[in-house]
């Protein structure tokens, strides 16, 4: 069942419907008070930030997109000014974010995503397909890897670490970033990076554009070839000299194949 919500601006005055209120928001699903912005009229679009992101990472995209769109920007629960008060799986963010769709009394959406806002993204399309309209997945996590390294590190965890005072140094030593940075975010870190998504890509049926940065190091280009293949009809765009954030690296490469995708298909619905 969907939690409750109520409406909040940013100021704390209550709101009626969302719409007529400042642009910058609160609204309160269960026990989480998520922030997010809305700009722009016409057909709902959403986007979902990446890992250690926030709200203000997808600001560009929301400018480019709000002449076109009713456009929501939102701070996933853990991140940005949204509270966590449990740490969550992929499943629980995806609930989240058909909740806080329904609490907006929005029943359809277009959905443009960057990294861990694509794991999110892939699992709401294909469990959830009512409720997205067209999806943009750019430089989008979900197909688990197992490098050379991950190995190494699994051995020194399961040996040395079986010493009891070496344990911490050892896992701040092979930690990753993102796992040093996450803090109380650890346990849904974990739940999320071995969550593999690949086996629901071939059941995506909505239309799918792929954006990529070539030199994307945290999520190469050979997955990006995987979503491509499993995801019917999917369009693959990679970006030149262009990384993990490459809708910031070449924004104006980035804009003309956004724009291209979604007013394309506007235009043959």
């Amino acid at each position: 069942s969907s939690r409750q919500s109520d409406h909040f601006c940013w100021r704390g005055f209550r709101c009626k419907g969302g719409r007529a209120c400042q642009d910058s928001m609160f609204i309160n699903i269960g026990d989480i008070r998520c922030y997010y912005e809305r700009a722009g009229e016409g057909t709902p679009l959403l986007l979902l930030h990446g890992w250690g992101g926030n709200s203000g990472s997808m600001r560009p995209i929301l400018n480019l997109l709000k002449n076109h769109f009713s456009v929501i920007n939102i701070d996933l629960p853990g991140f940005g000014r949204t509270n966590l008060p449990a740490s969550f799986s992929i499943e629980d963010y995806a609930l989240f974010t058909k909740d806080f769709l329904d609490g907006l009394g929005i029943d359809k959406v277009d959905l443009v995503t960057h990294s861990f806002g694509g794991r999110i993204a892939i699992f709401l399309a294909v469990n959830y397909p009512e409720l997205i309209n067209r999806l943009v997945l750019v430089n989008a996590a979900g197909i688990r890897r197992r490098p050379p390294l991950y190995w190494i590190k699994l051995f020194l965890v399961k040996t040395l670490g079986k010493i009891e005072s070496l344990k911490p140094r050892i896992y701040e030593l092979i930690g990753s970033k993102d796992w040093k940075e996450a803090g109380i975010l650890r346990q849904t870190l974990i739940k999320v990076v071995n969550h593999d998504l690949k086996p629901l890509l071939s059941k995506i049926s909505q239309p799918t554009l792929l954006i990529w940065g070539e030199n994307d190091r945290d999520v190469p280009v050979s997955s990006a070839k995987i979503m491509n293949k499993e995801i019917k009809g999917s369009d693959l765009v990679i970006l030149k000299e262009a990384g993990h954030f490459s809708y910031l690296d070449r924004f104006p490469q980035f804009s003309k194949h956004l724009l291209g995708f979604l007013e394309i298909r506007l235009a043959t619905l």
